[in-house]
């Protein structure tokens, strides 16, 4: 018995090890995706009252429990999210990075609120340059994209052609 537990153990080690663990291909190139890891800066509409957010509502926001953007002297405004798919590389950083969970997780969490009746899910968009469109079109939208390498951190603009997006900053 205590021979079976010790190679369960040592079978689960392999396989977080592998990257199984992750929900990747066993023999997938994980060196290289922590290479070109990047700072996900967080995008919303213009319209969006607030200029920064805890990382406390942006969890919220994220999982849906959060849906009217709050600011006094502003008039309420519903949160618009927006996310890459599953499998994307940037929605994957963004969830780590910043929500501290896995995409398979918070997935999970919008599955369970949409059978449940409580929520809907977020709407899903293939590619940053659909995101980015999508946000700048949209009222109270939010979403994540990778920071631009030209950007110095002075420059609240995320692309030259989305003037109606701004960063917001976390506190």
């Amino acid at each position: 018995m205590i021979r079976n537990f010790f190679s369960l153990v040592f079978a689960l080690c392999l396989m977080w090890l592998s990257g199984w663990a992750y929900g990747d291909e066993p023999n997938s190139d994980r060196v290289s995706e922590i290479a070109v890891a990047s700072e996900i800066v967080i995008i919303a509409n213009a319209s969006v009252p607030v200029n920064a957010i805890s990382l406390n509502e942006l969890r919220s926001i994220f999982t849906m429990k959060k849906r009217i953007w709050d600011a006094s002297g502003h008039p309420s405004q519903s949160v618009k999210v927006f996310v890459l798919p599953n499998d994307h590389a940037v929605h994957k950083e963004f969830c780590k990075q910043q929500l501290n969970i896995f995409p398979a997780q918070l997935e999970k969490v919008w599955y369970r609120m949409v059978y449940t009746g409580t929520g809907q899910a977020p709407v899903r968009v293939n590619t940053v340059t659909d995101m980015l469109h999508r946000i700048a079109s949209t009222p109270g939208a939010i979403g994540y994209v990778e920071r631009p390498q030209s950007d110095n951190n002075n420059n609240p603009e995320i692309h030259r052609d989305e003037k109606n997006t701004k960063i917001l900053q976390i506190r």
